[in-house]
Order: structure tokens, then sequence, then C-alpha cells
């Protein structure tokens, strides 16, 4: 890949903030690829539900 797209969204900014790669990074790929799903952290709290 020969660059990054610019940055757009403000989940990038909240990413970097917390150590993550860019979520909001739109890239074309044009062959098979292999990737890796970082463990998800889960900011805040979980809301309980209602019944």
């Amino acid at each position: 890949m020969d660059s990054d797209p610019t940055p757009t969204h403000w989940h990038d900014r909240i990413a970097r903030a917390f150590g993550y790669p860019r979520l909001s990074c739109q890239i074309e790929i044009k062959e098979d690829m292999e990737i890796e799903i970082p463990p998800k952290w889960i900011w805040g709290k979980r809301r309980k539900r209602k019944i």
C-alpha cells in the first residue's frame, strides 16, 4: 500500500488517544490478505437491559 488515506472521522482521534489503530480507515483490497483483530476493549460500562 502506498500510503494511508487521510483520516476524516472522529473515531480516528479516539483510537489514537487509546493506542488503537485507525477505526474508520477505508482501503481498497486488490488481492487476498490476512488480518488480525485485536482483543476488544469496552470503553465505559455496559448498560443493563430493562425487561
